[in-house]
């Protein structure tokens, strides 16, 4: 690897400076720390080799216990895979920061022809609302008048003769 300088420079990694033939052997957090946002790149679920990692203390230190019980608390929490996701985030958001800052060098505020989709669709909608509220108000006054046509009739009475 010396001979042949294939060491990486982690800047080099972005998505421009990449060579898309080759392969990163890598630890899982760095893969997903670099690639892990994005859809471009395959992040196996296999492992190489599995290498433990430890703090090394002094026997004598007096807060080992208390170390490892925070150490445990840390990793069942899933904290170093929030900040793992955070520092993630955090990268990808620079990358593509200044990807869109070369793309798009020329950017302008939204004007009303921009929106003026959003304002057909808008009053369309607020034009059949009402159409709709007008039919109920006439629908319901007929219904009513003759309902009162109904009650006002004077009752038929029937007599009975013997």
């Amino acid at each position: 690897m010396a001979k042949n300088n294939w060491y990486i420079d982690f800047d080099s990694l972005s998505a421009e400076g990449q060579d898309h033939k080759a392969a990163f052997i890598m630890t899982r957090s760095t893969l997903n720390l670099l690639f892990g946002a994005s859809d471009m790149h395959y992040i196996s679920s296999d492992a190489l080799f599995v290498v433990p990692i430890g703090i090394a203390m002094n026997k004598n230190f007096c807060c080992g216990s208390r170390i490892n019980k925070i150490v445990k608390r840390i990793a069942r929490a899933g904290l170093d895979v929030k900040l793992l996701k955070d520092l993630t985030f955090r990268y990808w958001l620079d990358i593509f920061s200044k990807f869109a800052k070369k793309k798009d060098q020329d950017t302008h505020s939204l004007s009303l022809r921009d929106l003026r989709g959003s304002f057909v669709i808008l009053f369309i909608g607020l034009g059949c609302s009402m159409l709709v509220f007008l039919v109920e108000i006439f629908h319901g006054s007929v219904h009513r008048n003759k309902k009162e046509k109904n009650l006002y009739k004077k009752p038929v009475r029937y007599e009975f003769r013997k």
